[in-house]
């Protein structure tokens, strides 16, 4: 197919503006589903970057659509997806493991792009939370709630004044803060082992 190549501009200290980010988000665009494209972003410093972009047809996990899965971007060889009927986003990648990676070290600063502190910021956290809970009640004052990734409870906590609230976490470290404050959190792993028809292992 035609190459197409982004308009770019530089900035008295040579660096590339965003048109370059402009001209490559165009050409994702007009990816049609089950197309390839070839994004090419070109400086006057010859630095060449290429990515392969392909949509992806899934289910999705908020409408329930079978649907188009527009391709964004790359970040941290993740490819972030957003679905056509809803908007929502998700990220793809291959050999990434969830239970190696969200660990405590991801909420304590040990990550570069993990949390600093993220028990340290439980006031803060939980007044965005509130206001999550809020938005929430618009549609469903009341019930149970399940929250997937729950951490470490904060905005369990500030939900379980109008629902009835469980988790179910990755890391241990977190779950187990979680259930020393009262909380219904289950690990992951457990509650896939839990699942019919699983045997273990």
């Amino acid at each position: 197919m035609p190459e197409e190549r982004a308009q770019h501009s530089e900035d008295s200290k040579g660096r590339t503006g965003p048109e370059d980010l402009r001209g490559s988000v165009a050409t994702f665009d007009r990816v049609e589903e089950g197309a390839t494209a070839i994004a090419t972003l070109s400086t006057k410093n010859h630095q060449v970057f290429e990515s392969r972009v392909r949509d992806r047809s899934h289910v999705c996990l908020a409408c329930g659509q079978a649907s188009v899965h527009r391709f964004l971007y790359r970040k941290n060889d993740c490819d972030i997806l957003r679905c056509e009927q809803c908007g929502l986003g998700r990220a793809e990648t291959m050999g990434f493991d969830p239970e190696s990676y969200y660990t405590s070290d991801y909420f304590s600063g040990e990550r570069p792009d993990g949390y600093a502190d993220y028990i340290g910021t439980e006031n803060i956290l939980r007044r965005e939370f509130a206001g999550t809970v809020e938005f929430i009640r618009k549609f469903r004052a009341s019930g149970r709630l399940l929250d997937v990734g729950c951490a470490y409870g904060f905005f369990l906590h500030e939900a379980k004044r109008f629902f009835d609230v469980s988790g179910i976490e990755l890391a241990e470290d977190a779950a187990e803060h979680c259930r020393r404050s009262g909380l219904n959190v289950e690990i992951l792993a457990r509650c896939i082992q839990e699942l019919p028809g699983r045997t273990g292992g």
